[in-house]
């Protein structure tokens, strides 16, 4: 007998660090396998947190949050009864190492390691891992404690291992290793490996899949066996393009392969293939010095600096007699005779420097820019970029008859910034015009290389144009940061007295790409980037120095800046910082080469190897810093600190325990009191009666101390917290109705009615009394409330029990069906097969033997209509299993009302009135209105209930009504507006006076409800019957007899004298006095043993339906004992509420059925696609 095997693996289109997109994939690629009967999966390398992450391997944060999200693989019932191998890394004695995590329901069975690393071309894999060098070699692992906890395991073998099952074994393979001569899978395959596999993160390449595929083939042409191989597809957020194609080989055959550039579900980006910033330059032109934009800012200046120190530095080797130096300065100014004497001569033969001026620059930078240039010694140019940029402008204007405005000016944000980078990019050109040009305008040879001045923050955080002056040949100031450079200038001005560098250190940062306003600038870089250069100096030592990624910085920092931002400012920082680091990282793969000057350098694909595409969301991370800021989240300043100190001391929380304590104890010191010095009745004295006063000022000192309480923890957490947290709010509830209560009880009379007194004590002078008293308080028809809150109550909770076997009973139904269906589809399929006299399996029926068959079946017309227009559709003249079961999906729903289309208006502002009177919400709130005007009609009427009605003043209630009328007739014409008259009216709800529609609306519904509901009465009825006659014959056995006229009724009703009248008085409103004698457990008239029982019914049934049925529970209370009002209060409950609410519920389940299939909803999608799974597998 042979066996069988059903394996999977999968090709993800896997992003870096977004655990949250890859943790969606990863389930959604083992769902799948397992639909399809596998019971191994196999992923990518890497797939947890994305094979590209370059430098975020050696971030704590990528390695806890793989853990994180392995831990949620762990626990999802979709990773259960499925062996499931998933790639991430793990570090393992204080080493990191590239890893495949195999686990089965919740337990993990092994961690391989990655043995051959991939170290050339396009991948450094040695930078972030270090290969296992211990082959067929076993440790144990740790696990992390939140691991632990799902597995129940404290520790899992780690290392070169194979996995052994009763039908086979499994050995592991890691992307390059199948390229190695040395391929485990050799050994593995002479040792009794059956099945291979092999994760990978292999790019595309010309030719280079067919090496792959030749690879496959020959691992198991030799010795035989199954080969899986999975990989990466699509670009992961670097330069490389993965292009999946994962395959299964058996025995050296390619038996089943995935299409190498598939688009499912996924964004295809474009792919670039290790693309290199190369730049050329001619090399007949000889270089005679440097050209540098100078804009006046410290960036610029800084660079100019360095040329000057440079210039320094030469002069003094050419005088310590350095004749190389010397060499080299004569041949790059074209002159053999010359010697530098001064850096500032030097400067002017050497250095150029270009102030390049717009409507948008101060006068003040241009000052300064050439005020330094005059310092160094440049050769300065004063040059205005307004023409060139209305000459860029104006070609945009012609093309598309649009001018664009700067934000001052009433553009939008768009328009600005075109505007901005417009002039940016322009002075990028001319830098590079004049650097080839400007010497010979001067008749000096040679051209000039262009220096650029981005410093690391402005790099890092994105805050440059691409291609702008940023784009240079090369950028001196590129490794340092904004901080460090202001240190610099000092050094300067205290050591090369360059004075002007004065005012450019203390004038604000700016771009000057917006308009000035009197003459003064608007526009500042910090302004514009959201945070301070010094914030980003501390954001980029952390991010690379200390290798943090969002969540450890946030950690860090609210320690750092404590006492200057609270944890949520921090917290907001550290996500603006990230998010627009990521937005702007791509900017980082174009810009100039730098000088690498510090470690926390952001030089890409250099010195700091990060992907330039993120999810700029940063959804799982930031979820960390939430939940870790919520943890944390109280003031710590040092005056909160000694408040929250306080606050939570044992004094202070005593005294708040013994104040709770104390509000509680009032109630049985209120007046009268229930505090006693005995408990024997004999020897107890008059209970004490408090002041008239005491227990309302100690109420009122407690609600004091409760509101002080509140006041100080909103304080101590923050509002914004506090807002959030919903027993807080509660807290704030409850104190503010008791101070109302207070006010309530304060001003009342301390003297008590005796009347009212007598009354209270009348109806609740012992326990059963008391109950059966709030019962009929509840149910009397004068008081009708507590009865419908009541019923209300019990229909929702029987309505959410019995609704589940209802959709149950509905599911069941369909599946029936359905399996009908498809069983009806392969009748059809072998009659096609016999008709044909073909030996294969048919997958399609004729269309016109469907129609055919169709006009005999006995359904309803309007179904069979539309099941044949539907199958007429199919031109091809042949109908597939899933079409078939399409064409009876007409059966789960009705006609469906397309409502007309809103109208379009062309102006922005109708557009907006019309999304916002459109909007569900606008509806929500006309019921709003609707509420408060029938709460301010019952307000007036109740105000006036004890005036009479000639002394009513009507005028405030018609007011009233009159703004709600005009509301409504607005609110009419609005949606009018919106939806249009045709829009309007297909919309019940939307008529303002369309009470016959909605009264046909619900009649129609109403109607078929009933008639579906009668096929569920006779259940119902059946149990109601059991019921009822159980709870008569107990009645029989305990109450039978107990009810005894007077002595002398018994001679009164007899044939002699029928009309006589007998003198008997009784209490109003009582069974007596209201003749209720022959609702009985027992019938005085007859012998037999079965009308008792009659009786018994009778009774039951006046109790279920009379008002007043209270009346017969007294009786029998009298007459018995007070406890039999325990039989009657479970009886009304049962009959007059429970199946009251039952009936109701069974109502509404099929008005709500009746109303889900018109609206196309009767399961949800997810159990339709279940059913239609388990009918498709039944016919495999």
């Amino acid at each position: 007998m042979g066996r069988k095997v059903a394996l999977a693996t999968c090709s993800l289109n896997q992003w870096v660090l977004d655990f949250e997109g890859n943790l969606e994939r990863i389930l959604k690629s083992i769902e799948i396998g397992k639909s399809k009967g596998a019971r191994y999966r196999l992923g990518p390398e890497l797939e947890i947190s994305g094979f590209g992450c370059m430098d975020h391997f050696y971030e704590s944060d990528t390695l806890l949050h793989c853990f994180q999200v392995l831990e949620k693989l762990l626990v999802s019932p979709i990773s259960q009864d499925i062996i499931c191998d998933v790639g991430m890394p793990v570090m393992h004695r204080n080493v990191c190492y590239n890893c495949r995590v195999i686990f089965l329901n919740k337990k993990i069975l092994l961690i391989r390691p990655k043995m051959i690393l991939a170290n050339t071309g396009n991948y450094r894999e040695f930078r972030w891992f270090s290969p296992w060098n211990k082959p067929r070699k076993v440790e144990e692992y740790f696990l992390p404690r939140m691991i632990q906890e799902v597995t129940g395991q404290e520790t899992v073998l780690f290392g070169d291992a194979v996995l052994s099952t009763k039908d086979t074994c499994v050995g592991s393979e890691m992307c390059a290793e199948l390229w190695a001569p040395n391929s485990p899978h050799i050994d593995m395959g002479l040792d009794g490996v059956e099945i291979f596999t092999n994760s990978s993160g292999s790019h595309h390449e010309i030719r280079k899949a067919h090496s792959r595929v030749d690879l496959v083939k020959s691992a198991t042409a030799k010795t035989g066996g199954i080969y899986l191989l999975a990989n990466q597809k699509g670009c992961d957020g670097d330069r490389l393009y993965y292009d999946g194609c994962a395959m299964i080989a058996v025995n050296g055959n390619i038996v089943a392969q995935g299409a190498q550039f598939s688009m499912d579900d996924v964004e295809v980006l474009t792919a670039t293939l290790d693309l290199e910033d190369i730049r050329s330059y001619r090399a007949e032109l000889p270089l005679a010095g440097f050209l540098l934009p100078l804009s006046g800012g410290i960036d610029s200046s800084a660079t100019a600096c360095i040329v000057y120190s440079m210039c320094l530095q030469v002069c003094l080797a050419v005088k310590n007699g350095n004749s190389q130096v010397l060499e080299d300065v004569r041949r790059v100014v074209c002159d053999i005779t010359y010697t530098p004497q001064e850096p500032t001569e030097l400067c002017g033969r050497i250095f150029t420097t270009c102030y390049m001026a717009s409507e948008n620059s101060s006068q003040d930078t241009c000052n300064r820019a050439k005020e330094l240039a005059k310092q160094i010694g440049s050769y300065h140019i004063n040059l205005n970029i307004d023409m060139a940029v209305k000459a860029m402008v104006g070609i945009f204007s012609m093309v598309t008859g649009k001018w664009p405005q700067f934000r001052v000016n009433g553009g939008s944000s768009r328009e600005n910034l075109a505007l901005q980078n417009v002039q940016a990019r322009i002075r990028m050109l001319l830098a590079y015009l004049f650097a080839q040009l400007s010497l010979w305008a001067r008749n000096k040879p040679g051209g000039l290389l262009v220096l650029g001045s981005a410093n690391v923050d402005e790099s890092l955080r994105g805050y440059m144009t691409k291609y702008d002056c940023s784009s240079a040949d090369i950028n001196p100031i590129g490794g340092i940061s904004k901080t460090d450079l202001r240190s610099f200038i000092q050094y300067c001005i205290e050591n090369f007295n360059l004075t002007a560098l004065r005012s450019i250190m203390s004038a604000p940062p700016t771009a000057e790409l917006e308009p000035l306003s009197e003459g003064q600038i608007q526009q500042t870089d910090e302004a514009d980037m959201g945070m301070t250069y010094s914030e980003l100096s501390v954001y980029g030592r952390l991010r690379k120095i200390a290798k943090c990624g969002p969540y450890s910085m946030f950690c860090k920092l609210i320690h750092t800046w404590r006492g200057i931002c609270s944890p949520g400012q921090v917290a907001a920082k550290v996500k603006h910082f990230f998010q627009t680091y990521s937005i702007n990282r791509h900017k980082m793969t174009t810009l100039t080469p730098a000088y690498h000057a510090e470690s926390y350098s952001p030089d890409d694909n250099r010195f700091d190897m990060r992907p330039f595409l993120y999810n700029t969301a940063w959804p799982w991370q930031f979820r960390c810093i939430d939940n870790q800021y919520r943890s944390i989240n109280h003031r710590v300043d040092s005056k909160s600190l000694r408040l929250y100190r306080w606050y939570y001391s044992k004094v202070c929380q005593w005294g708040l325990g013994a104040t709770i304590f104390v509000i509680l104890a009032v109630a049985f010191v209120e007046k009268p009191s229930s505090l006693t010095m005995a408990s024997d009745i004999r020897y107890r004295v008059a209970p004490w009666e408090p002041p008239c006063g005491l227990t309302e000022s100690i109420e009122m000192v407690c609600f004091l101390i409760f509101v002080a309480d509140v006041s100080v923890k909103s304080y101590l957490i923050g509002w914004e917290e506090f807002r959030k947290n919903k027993w807080l709010i509660a807290y704030i509830f409850v104190i503010a109705f008791s101070i109302l209560d207070w006010m309530v009880s304060l001003g009342l009379h301390c003297e008590e009615d005796s009347n009212g007194n007598a009354e209270w004590q009348a109806y609740f002078s012992n326990l059963p009394d008391s109950l059966t008293s709030l019962l009929v308080l509840l149910t009397t028809a004068n008081n009708p409330d507590g009865t419908y809150l009541l019923m209300n109550l019990l229909t929702a909770i029987i309505y959410n029990q019995f609704r589940g076997y209802l959709l149950i009973s509905i599911q069941t139904s369909l599946l029936r069906r359905r399996l009908g269906i498809r069983a009806g589809f392969e009748v059809m399929c072998s009659q096609c097969q016999s008709m044909t006299g073909i030996n294969e399996h048919v997958e399609n029926v004729n269309t016109e033997m469907v129609l055919k068959i169709l006009q005999g079946v006995h359904i309803k017309p309007f179904y069979k209509e539309a099941i044949i227009q539907k199958a007429q559709q199919y031109a091809d003249g042949s109908i597939s299993a899933n079409q078939f079961q399409k064409l009876f999906d007409e059966l789960d729903k009705d006609t469906i009302k397309q409502h007309p289309p809103k109208p379009e208006y062309q102006r922005v502002f109708l557009q907006k009135l019309q999304f916002i009177f459109s909007h569900q919400y606008f509806s929500l709130a006309g019921n709003v209105v609707a509420l408060a005007n029938i709460i301010c009609i019952c307000a007036a009427l109740v105000i006036e209930a004890d005036k009479a009605v000639s002394e009513h003043y009507d005028y405030f209630l018609g007011a009233i009504n009159c703004f709600f009328i005009v509301y409504y007739l607005l609110e009419m014409i609005l949606k009018i507006f919106a939806f249009g008259f045709k829009g309007y009216v297909s919309r019940s709800s939307n008529i303002f006076d369309g009470f016959v529609t909605v009264l046909l609306l619900l009649m129609s519904l109403v109607a078929s409800t009933l008639h579906d509901l009668v096929k569920n009465l006779r259940a119902f009825a059946g149990i109601l019957v059991v019921v009822y006659y159980a709870f008569a014959v107990l009645g029989v056995m305990l109450f039978e007899g107990v009810i005894t006229a007077p002595g002398n009724m018994s001679a009164v009703v007899n044939s002699s004298a029928p009309n006589t009248t007998v003198n008997y008085t009784a209490t109003c409103g009582t069974y007596e006095q209201l003749e209720y004698w022959p609702n009985n457990f027992d019938d005085f008239a007859a012998s037999s043993d079965v009308k008792p029982y009659i009786a018994a019914l009778v009774l039951l049934y006046n109790i279920m339906v009379v008002n007043n049925w209270q009346v017969f529970m007294d009786a029998f209370a009298r007459y018995s004992t007070p406890w039999s009002k325990l039989y009657f209060v479970t009886w009304w409950l049962t009959s007059s509420v429970m199946w009251v609410n039952l009936f109701v519920a069974l109502i509404l389940e099929n008005f709500i059925h009746k109303w889900d299939r018109i609206h196309h909803s009767s399961i949800s999608d997810e159990d339709q696609a279940e059913c239609q799974m388990t009918v498709q597998s039944m016919f495999r």
